[in-house]
Parts: C-alpha cells; structure tokens; sequence
C-alpha cells in the first residue's frame, strides 16, 4: 500500500452524472451529515470487506494523529484498485476532526452500504473512497459543481451581493490555514475552503466560480453553501443591511427600556400602597 497525504477539498470527488446525491439536515453540528453519494457495488462483501474495511479504519486512524486534518490513501497491492480520502474544516481542532471523521463510517455504512463509491460530507469532515482500475492522477476540474445548500430567508438588501462579493475579496487576499479561509463585511459573515495543492491564483479563481454558483442557484437567499470539485464557500448574512452590531445594541437598548418602564411601574405601585396605608392610619389629620 502507499501512502500520499496532501491537502485535498472538502469535496476532492471525481463525480459522475449518475452519482446520486441525497441531502441531510444543513445544522451547525460539525458531526452532522450535510449531504451524501452512494454508487451500488458490483463487488462480493468479501471484496468489499477485504478493501474498504482496511482503507476506511486507516484513514480514521490517521485523523487522530496530531494537525493530521486530511489524508488520502492509494492501495496499489491489491486486485482491486481502491483510494480513498479524508479532509476536516481548517477551523476544528484536532480532536474536532477525529471526532468527526471516527463518525463517519457508522454513518456511511447505514447510508451507504456496500457501496462501490461513497461520499459522505459532515458538517466539519468529509470522507470519500471508490474503486478504480486507473490508479493514475485524472485530472479533476476544480470548480465543475457538485452541490448547493440555500436557506429560504431572502435579503431585502439591495446591495447584499456587493457586500459578499467584498467580503470574499477580504478573504481571498488574506492568509488561510490548510487552506481554509474566513472573513466578514459589514452584516456578511464567509469562510471558504480550498485544495492545498491549488495556488493562490487557483484558489481565487475557485472561490469566484462557487460565488457565482452561489448567485446563480441560491438567489436571494441570506446564507448558503456551494460545493465544487476542489473549494467550497459558505456564507451567512442579515440580509437588511443593518449590520448584526447594530442590532445586539438596539435589542440591548430595547431591553432597557422595557426594563426602566417596568421598573417605574413597580415603584409607582409601591408608593401609592405606602401613601394608602399612611392614610388610612392617621386619618384626616393627614389630608
């Protein structure tokens, strides 16, 4: 067996059209399944058991290692080609990424079965293997679309898109960690995410792709996900262009409000009890 471990996307798949995609529930657990792939195996359980079983427990083995946050693994010894692959989200912990990864093959067994390809994407972690016969490097158009997660909020404000647009910018010409980037502007919140192996130049030219998808298939929508072959973008916004600061304080100052109104009421009432009792205990030598 022979090991290769590289930066690779959350999404470093060669999928084809008749690679079906089923959606999970979009949560912030970084455990939670977002999405996954299944091919129907040709294979016995025996050639299945003898290959993926050893690929998959290596790579879960492998997310425990210290900053070990993606890896993929090539079996060439074998009569039945097989490579698989592991990445975390750049902003995880190490134990974050073990803990994602390790839940995985549960997961993708109960989704999956005794798939000939699988891909499972979490929301932290993504985990994919397949067989081939081409053991080969295929080229792999990085940003050919996979998938899309739009939530039903639209904005109101017209110049949301300008500001995600700027928002990216800040993140693209900033310094990302594996690969993982994040940023923000005015009520837009972003973090994208690329393959290691792709140059700055790449990444951008990724990350701009996945925005226009973002804009083409998500609309309106206030936040979202694309997923391409080699990047994905996430980005979450208030969409009335009140920036998410300026809210907590008028909430804040709301609340206060409320509060002083309460507060004069309950002393209001307190007087007016003492000054009834006062009254009725002197008489009219207090009128």
């Amino acid at each position: 067996m022979s090991l290769h471990t590289k930066t690779c996307c959350a999404l470093l798949v060669l999928l084809l059209a008749s690679f079906p995609i089923v959606m999970g529930t979009a949560v912030d657990d970084y455990t939670a399944e977002v999405f996954h792939g299944c091919i129907e195996t040709n294979f016995s359980t025996i050639v299945y058991s003898e290959n993926v079983k050893p690929l998959v427990d290596f790579l879960v083995l492998q997310s425990t290692k210290e900053n070990a946050f993606y890896a993929n693994y090539t079996a060439l010894d074998s009569e039945y080609g097989i490579m698989g692959l592991y990445q975390c989200r750049g902003d995880l912990s190490a134990t974050e990424c073990s803990n994602c990864v390790s839940t995985i093959p549960t997961l993708a067994n109960q989704l999956c079965g005794e798939s000939e390809e699988s891909l499972i994407q979490l929301g932290g972690c993504c985990l994919h293997y397949q067989f081939t016969t081409e053991l080969a490097e295929k080229s792999v158009n990085a940003t050919k679309f996979v998938e899309k997660i739009c939530k039903d909020k639209k904005a109101t404000d017209e110049g949301f898109w300008e500001k995600m647009e700027s928002a990216f910018n800040r993140v693209m010409t900033g310094t990302g960690i594996g690969g993982f980037y994040t940023g923000s502007y005015e009520d837009v919140n972003v973090s994208g995410q690329c393959q290691g192996d792709l140059s700055n130049e790449h990444c951008e030219t990724c990350f701009k792709s996945a925005l226009q998808e973002a804009k083409t298939r998500c609309g309106d929508s206030v936040s979202g996900q694309i997923y391409l072959n080699k990047c994905y973008i996430s980005y979450n916004g208030n969409g009335n262009g009140v920036p998410s600061s300026h809210r907590v304080t008028t909430r804040v100052a709301i609340a206060v409000g409320i509060v002083g109104v309460f507060l004069l009421v309950v002393v209001a009432v307190i007087m007016s009890r003492r000054r009834r009792h006062r009254d009725e205990g002197c008489g009219v030598w207090c009128r």
